[in-house]
């Protein structure tokens, strides 16, 4: 039996939360350009510690997915940075579900929270980026309504090369995806299907695109 799903904001007490999940699926999101022997430089502690003061600084913004007591998903989002998007336009900074509550709908419903916060902040566009050679993720943004728009990039932040694409929505009028009562907490009971009601895959990849550091710890 699934246990019931919460979004919600995250709050300074999730950082090890958070800090854990990166460790658990930043892997996966460089699939095939992760060297093995590569060791973050942050150790995690630290980067708990980073995560606290830019949760508490409110510059970038964090929802979690809940099951139970359980962190198994999180999604992080701000205005858009790259210098060709509109002012207006928004982006998903990093989204990541465990392993083992993978293709159970988690993915979706942090979708659809982020796409609410946009739909508040009455942001045009929202985008991401991925790994280039990530087949499985990239058909899920696909799925969920967003399209590659041709921006490519070498993701090189984490000390080797990752190409990384561009992908891209239109936040209103997206087939398959309603608003959520609220921004920042909602209550969802986790599902295996996706708003449209195919079956969900690909819902893994953590997306730690270029300069993405720097967002984690609330930097430019």
């Amino acid at each position: 039996m699934l246990c019931p799903t919460r979004v919600r904001g995250a709050v300074e007490g999730d950082a090890d939360g958070l800090v854990k999940l990166r460790v658990d699926t930043i892997r996966d999101a460089y699939a095939g350009t992760m060297p093995v022997e590569f060791m973050d430089p942050v150790s995690e502690h630290e980067r708990a510690s980073q995560l606290r003061a830019a949760i508490r600084s409110g510059a970038r913004t964090w929802l979690i997915a809940v099951a139970g007591h359980e962190l198994v998903g999180a999604c992080a989002l701000g205005p858009a940075r790259d210098s060709d998007m509109p002012a207006d336009s928004g982006e998903i900074l990093a989204i990541a579900v465990t392993a083992p509550h993978r293709r159970h709908g988690h993915g979706c419903k942090l979708l659809n929270a982020a796409r609410s916060v946009a739909l508040d902040r009455a942001w045009s566009d929202l985008v991401l980026w991925v790994v280039a050679g990530h087949a499985e993720a990239r058909a899920f943004y696909a799925r969920a309504g967003f399209t590659a728009d041709g921006s490519e990039r070498v993701d090189d932040s984490l000390g080797f090369a990752a190409p990384i694409v561009r992908y891209r929505m239109p936040i209103v009028a997206v087939h398959g995806f309603e608003r959520l009562p609220s921004a920042h907490v909602v209550i969802i009971a986790a599902g295996g299907s996706n708003p449209g009601g195919s079956a969900v895959s690909g819902e893994t990849a953590f997306l730690w695109r270029a300069r993405l550091e720097n967002a984690l710890v609330g930097g430019a």
